[in-house]
């Protein structure tokens, strides 16, 4: 489709690379400090990328520093597909260190399974597509709307606050190592 309309999606760089240095869990919040700010090119709404996959995205800067919103915080919302189905949905952070999967069970014949991986979507344009985002760890669907399912997710290493992370942009020039 993409192809047809003539859309071109801007190149994605590593931005900067930093290490969490404190996470806060309170009431159903979850965030993060990271090591790199505005001097470092970052930017609020990047995607901040951890060893294992996606962890959250930039909230606020200054200029050493910058606050994550974790995965698992319970205002996070990511559109999400099942890389084996190709059904999509939103991981939703439950506030805790888990994800909630939500998807309606219209999205096909097939049952969501454990160990089904979680990518992003690209939807939104606020993270690019296929990043991992976690793995289904509990398949017993519960019916929260008359056709929408959840099931649980883990994180991919959304918490790990020793983890470099690495924060991505569309920096024109920006070095691609990390």
């Amino acid at each position: 489709m993409e192809q047809l309309i003539g859309l071109q999606r801007p190149e994605r760089r590593v931005v900067a690379s930093g290490v969490a240095s404190a996470v806060s869990a309170n009431a159903g919040m979850r965030t993060a400090i990271i090591s790199v700010g505005l001097g470092d090119g970052v930017k609020p709404r990047m995607p901040v990328i951890a060893s294992g996959g996606l962890a959250g995205r930039v909230t606020d800067v200054g200029q050493g520093s910058a606050r994550i919103l974790l995965l698992t915080d319970a205002n996070s919302r990511i559109p999400v597909k099942v890389v084996r189905t190709g059904w999509t949905g939103l991981a939703v952070g439950n506030g805790g260190t888990l994800l909630d999967f939500q998807y309606d069970i219209a999205s096909g014949s097939d049952r969501i399974r454990v160990g089904d991986r979680l990518v992003t979507t690209g939807d939104g344009g606020l993270f690019p597509p296929g990043l991992p985002v976690g793995v289904i760890i509990n398949a017993d669907a519960s019916q929260l709307y008359r056709e929408l399912r959840i099931v649980t997710a883990r994180p991919s290493e959304a918490d790990e606050a020793a983890v470099p992370h690495r924060l991505f942009g569309d920096r024109p020039g920006a070095d691609s190592a990390s």
